[in-house]
């Protein structure tokens, strides 16, 4: 196993502690078998559906309006408060607090500051959370009235609920309010669509968003084909993930926890994909979308850092498709930079593009003007830096404020994800040829570990 692997595993077993050793781990026999059964469901769907945001998400041929904004980073989600009325053994939450409304880790207790943020951030779609948004409805439907009074058509705003305190008096205030989707959990409520029924005679579309239980697979099996007669246009499944509030409810389920960026369970997503494959070969109507969470945790934390990457770079740098700030530079001696600068200069002013340091010890470029540069010099040095987004300002790193309104201002600082480091003249030569692609998807995993701050990886997550 390659040392990558060996530090992730390491790192899922500290996170969860004591409780690490009561989970039922995947073995390398399982991963492997598990890698050979999931392979089959994918080559059997060969043809019959559509692969998007580089293989973690199918199919694709048919998404709600949000859910193509959540993969292009145009959304936001708010946690409009964190208090529910399910008790769902897979919740990754506490839920017992009504809390504030927050999203990307800020609080926004007043509507107009997230108004103010949406507009500044470039919003196109939102998604009102919990909690159980129906719990807090004078709150959710104020939120909802000033998000559409200030922007109308100009973003999507859909709810997530599990329908337990939907009432038709509450569906027409959201509906006058602007609402234009509504996603039930279905799996809250045993499964009873009654609140379904009633949606769908008033919000535009109605649609089903859950996480793909294993045990639940026959019963799905049925309802999917029920789903569309009672006016549910799309289908979600998600995969169950493992989390310090719900570790020991999935274990006792004997569930196989898989490693990762965050633990996820095998059998959900083998769910999920045989769900998918069952609406194919039935010819169900209903578009049945399987939301991984390599997808999630891959194109959510993307959409973030490129909206906030491209209000701090600098002129001279560019967003990387992973959504780091990326700085090339050319150090080497005076003669080179000064013949570098004078072809720079027939094509831009410097700080157009380009920057020489104060210094003169080294010229930064953007790619697009890699092409004009003579041949022969190559970048000598790369540099990676992630935004993050900030209530208030740390100092640690260097930062720009944001101005939402007369009395809210957020900060974006500019942390260092991966120090200079100097190019060897092949790994200068595959960063040109990353810079040179339209290509979104790392399909060699060597160039992945070599430039991870650069692209996306390929497919969904690996098991081990």
């Amino acid at each position: 196993m390659d040392g990558s692997k060996d530090k992730i595993i390491a790192s899922n077993e500290l996170e969860f502690g004591e409780f690490s050793h009561r989970f039922k781990w995947i073995t390398p026999a399982q991963a492997q078998e598990a890698s050979r059964q999931r392979s089959e469901i994918l080559s059997s769907l060969e043809g019959k559906v559509t692969y998007g945001f580089c293989g973690t998400k199918l199919d694709c041929s048919s998404l709600s309006p949000g859910c193509i904004l959540c993969g292009t980073g145009g959304w936001s989600c708010l946690f409009i408060n964190g208090i529910c009325n399910a008790g769902c053994f897979y919740c990754p939450a506490e839920q017992k607090s009504k809390s504030r409304p927050m999203t990307a880790g800020l609080e926004f207790e007043n509507p107009q500051d997230y108004v103010g943020y949406l507009e500044r951030m470039g919003i196109k779609g939102v998604g009102l959370s919990g909690g159980e948004p129906f719990l807090t409805f004078e709150r959710t439907l104020l939120f909802a009235s000033k998000i559409k009074r200030r922007f109308g058509e100009g973003i999507y705003l859909w709810i997530y609920t599990n329908g337990i305190a939907v009432t038709p008096d509450g569906l027409k205030s959201l509906k006058d309010a602007g609402l234009d989707e509504i996603r039930f959990d279905l799996s809250a409520v045993e499964y009873d669509t009654s609140r379904i029924e009633l949606a769908a005679d008033i919000i535009d579309t109605v649609t089903v968003e859950m996480p793909a239980i294993p045990e639940h697979v026959e019963l799905l099996q049925v309802l999917m084909g029920r789903l569309p007669e009672l006016g549910v246009r799309y289908l979600n499944l998600h995969q169950l993930r493992v989390t310090h509030h719900n570790c020991m409810n999935l274990a006792k389920r004997g569930y196989t926890f898989v490693h990762g960026d965050k633990v996820t369970v095998l059998e959900s997503e083998q769910a999920a994909l045989s769900l998918v494959r069952y609406s194919k070969e039935k010819g169900l109507s209903i578009p049945v979308n399987y939301c991984s969470f390599a997808y999630r945790n891959r194109f959510q934390t993307r959409g973030q850092r490129r909206r906030l990457a491209e209000l701090v770079k600098k002129t001279f740098e560019d967003v990387t498709a992973a959504g780091a700030i990326r700085r090339m530079t050319v150090k080497g001696k005076p003669e080179v930079l000064e013949g570098l600068e004078s072809s720079l200069r027939e094509i831009s002013e410097p700080g157009q593009g380009w920057f020489r340091e104060p210094a003169g010890e080294k010229i930064s470029i953007r790619a697009r003007l890699w092409k004009h540069i003579p041949p022969g010099i190559l970048p000598t040095h790369v540099s990676y830096y992630i935004p993050v987004l900030l209530s208030n300002v740390s100092y640690s790193h260097p930062f720009e404020k944001i101005v939402l309104n007369r009395k809210r201002s957020l900060y974006i600082e500019r942390r260092p994800a991966q120090e200079q480091r100097e190019l060897s003249e092949t790994e200068a030569l595959m960063l040109l040829n990353f810079t040179g692609s339209e290509e979104e998807c790392c399909m060699d995993c060597i160039e992945s570990r070599t430039f991870p701050y650069e692209r996306i990886p390929f497919g969904l997550d690996e098991y081990f």
